[in-house]
């Protein structure tokens, strides 16, 4: 819970066959029984976790020799938690809201399970792992409808906050990230039009002609998304 309330990200390894199912849904089980949400809300979660890490153990067939494998994540998203199953295929997209299955069929149902227990509040996107040298794939990840009470573990100092996204993006592999900072204020560039601003406790991310303000204890949403958008920029025609 600890690595929740500090904005970390708890990151499972799991297992390459068709168990991962079940292990899944057991940690997430753990997980949030631990915080005391709602039994209903925890069986939901552990519905949409085994339908995602069965769709990996379905469709994200892993090449022989691709480093990495399957991983189980979750962390703090304001005062809610986001659930994600990552694998490192990423070039086999995902459709970005389900296909409306046949219900006569066993299979393709999952995706449409999940639609429906998270309200709507999933998604799939390119990304690094967690795990085992932040190889590049993609997660599909859901938020839990509820709401949670944990402590704000994660540091106000602007620079402090800066330096804690520099460092975790490093170790998901996004070089380049520039660290500077003046009165009150501090800035990570992490790649060419985004930048993550650090200022009265909160996160300041701008891109384009937008800007995205999150709190200080969703630093793991700050990063991740840093990290997305790292990726599709990396990935797009003639860039390496």
């Amino acid at each position: 819970m600890r690595d929740l309330a500090a904005g970390e990200v708890v990151a499972w390894a799991l297992p390459g066959d068709r168990t991962c199912a079940g292990f899944a849904r057991s940690a997430v089980g753990d997980l949030l029984g631990g915080l005391r949400i709602p039994l209903e809300i925890v069986r939901d979660a552990q519905t949409m976790v085994s339908e995602a890490a069965t769709n990996a153990y379905e469709h994200a067939h892993i090449p022989l020799g691709t480093p990495g494998g399957w991983e189980l994540w979750a962390f703090r998203a304001g005062r809610g938690v986001v659930c994600g199953v990552f694998d490192p295929v990423p070039d086999k997209p995902l459709p970005a809201r389900p296909v409306r299955p046949d219900p006569l069929l066993e299979h393709g149902r999952g995706l449409a399970i999940l639609h429906e227990l998270s309200r709507g509040a999933w998604g799939v996107h390119r990304t690094r792992g967690q795990l085992g040298g932040h190889v590049p794939g993609k997660v599909v990840w859901f938020r839990c409808p509820v709401t949670v009470d944990l402590p704000v573990l994660v540091p106000r100092d602007e620079v402090e906050m800066a330096r804690a996204v520099r460092d975790r993006l490093r170790a998901r592999g996004v070089e380049g990230t520039i660290l500077a900072s003046c009165s009150r204020m501090a800035c990570v560039s992490v790649c060419r039009g985004l930048d993550v601003w650090c200022r009265d406790g909160r996160f300041f991310v701008r891109e384009a002609a937008r800007s995205i303000v999150w709190t200080g204890e969703e630093r793991a949403v700050v990063v991740e998304h840093a990290v997305r958008r790292y990726e599709e920029t990396r990935c797009l025609p003639g860039r390496s």
